[in-house]
């Protein structure tokens, strides 16, 4: 799984927020979010 990006987060918003700085970044791995 190293096409995956595992990113822990404590609530929705703060993984919309991850998510969004991630592609700002040009972040192309799938995003797996627990």
């Amino acid at each position: 799984m190293n096409n995956w990006e595992v990113v822990s987060v404590a609530n929705e918003e703060e993984a919309i927020l991850q998510i969004e700085k991630l592609v700002q970044q040009g972040y192309q791995k799938k995003i797996f979010l627990y």
